[in-house]
């Protein structure tokens, strides 16, 4: 008898809540499984509790195997559009990676509010799909445990990235700001909470993966501080969107090499992109979680050693100074200091901050914030370079603990490795991430 995989949807339409500070798409269409429909106590049980926000909603992430056949039954109960149902039956194919679902009935709405998103992940033949707090088989979500058939596993996270959204959400720098004006903790969970947006937990050591999902945008992905690889592999970070088989912009970013507890920051498109709430937050725990199970083949879980120099290694030493433009006062320029700097920097004698280095080296910068009349704290970040997201990263993220900026008139330093393949890497401040004069490291290939 034949096999086929079958999907019961629905189309529905409901507030749709996009940051923790009310925003919201008042009459959003969106898919959601029948299934979840009858679990959440049928449609005006569901409608009501998304009204309430007791309900996350996000765009419908399903999944399949290489070689399945597929039938989607999708059900309008939206009220609008001129179809009642409709049945569509397809194979997927060896090499397709994602298969988007559209209507087609609200495409001029859609691009305006943000809506009517989903997507259907193909795996390899043979591979499972697990809930990542429990472990049991998964029917839909945008995190999940994928278990291959030789008994290795990863985590799969989907994001849709849109102009204005991640799966639906947004976290904007200046909500923020509002409630913190210092801006070197607008990233931290300790004073306003994690972000409204995905927040990605996973232990150290194990496998990642993430499938972006691009419609109508083109925004680069960065994860700062994590060392990842595109699929098919890109010549350097950022890592850009290409077309899929099916013509949808579909990216994978997979994450094999080691990498610290801590939390990491990724986020989409440039500075701009970013102070409008395209951002969010990656979670490597340091010590077993609850709500959080390891993936079957890690047992035991011990963390990632803490990343640092082995016997052998290359450490280039750098200093460097924030210091104050008299035109612009209160944004920094970053200028390289002579060896043992620490003095003072003449402005008139500023050049660009450009560092140097082999692949494979480590490069140990020490920051002094030499900005005389402005009382902000500096920092620095590399784009595409490893290190301890707790202790050197230069970004108060998330919940990490050490204190990441450098006040007026003391310094800090940062090590940073060389390990990912790129030729250029911006080095930025997230204290300010708008009007800075940013630097970079040359990095050459042996």
């Amino acid at each position: 008898m034949e096999h086929i995989k079958v999907f019961k949807i629905a189309l529905i339409q409901a507030r749709i809540r996009c940051s923790r500070f009310d925003r919201h798409t008042s009459q959003g269409n969106f898919f959601v499984l029948e299934d979840e429909l009858e679990r959440q106590g049928g449609l005006a049980s569901y409608l009501r509790k998304a009204e309430k926000a007791e309900i996350s909603i996000e765009p419908l992430i399903i999944r399949a195997n290489a070689g399945d056949d597929v039938e989607i039954h999708l059900t309008n109960l939206s009220g609008t559009g001129n179809f009642k149902s409709l049945t569509e039956r397809f194979h997927v194919e060896e090499g397709q990676r994602a298969i988007f679902l559209h209507t087609y009935l609200f495409a001029r709405h859609d691009r305006e509010t943000n809506d009517t998103l989903g997507a259907l992940l193909v795996e390899e033949a043979g591979a499972t799909f697990h809930d990542v707090h429990t472990g049991s088989e998964l029917s839909f979500g945008a995190k999940a445990v994928i278990r291959r058939r030789n008994g290795t596993s990863f985590r799969e996270f989907a994001l849709f990235i849109q102009n204005s959204c991640i799966n639906y959400r947004m976290e904007p720098m200046w909500e923020r700001q509002e409630n913190q004006r210092d801006p070197a903790y607008l990233f931290s969970s300790h004073v306003h909470g994690d972000p409204g947006t995905p927040v990605f937990e996973t232990y150290p050591g194990e496998e990642l993966r993430f499938q972006l999902l691009y419609d109508n945008c083109r925004k680069p992905i960065h994860i700062i501080g994590m060392p990842g690889q595109t699929d098919p592999p890109a010549a350097a970070p950022p890592c850009t969107p290409r077309r899929d088989a099916d013509r949808n912009p579909v990216l994978t970013v997979r994450v094999t090499k080691p990498y610290a507890p801590g939390d990491y920051l990724y986020y989409f498109g440039e500075t701009d992109s970013l102070w409008l709430g395209l951002w969010g937050i990656l979670r490597a725990y340091s010590q077993p979680c609850k709500l959080l199970k390891p993936l079957a083949d890690k047992k035991g879980n011990t963390p990632s050693a803490l990343p640092s120099p082995n016997k052998g290694d290359i450490i280039r030493t750098y200093e460097a100074a924030a210091v104050q433009l008299k035109h612009n006062p209160g944004k920094p320029l970053f200028v390289p200091l002579p060896p043992g700097g620490g003095r003072r920097h003449s402005i008139h004698k500023a050049r660009p901050l450009v560092l140097h280095a082999n692949a494979g080296d480590w490069i140990e910068l020490t920051l002094h914030n030499q900005m005389e009349t402005s009382p902000l704290r500096v920092s620095l970040s590399p784009e595409s370079m490893s290190f301890d997201p707790v202790y050197h990263s230069g970004i108060n993220v998330g919940c990490n603990q050490w204190e990441q900026t450098v006040r007026p008139g003391t310094r800090k330093k940062y090590l940073w490795h060389a390990d990912q393949d790129c030729e250029l890497c911006p080095i930025q401040s997230f204290c300010d991430i708008r009007g800075q004069v940013p630097g970079q490291i040359v990095i050459s290939k042996l």
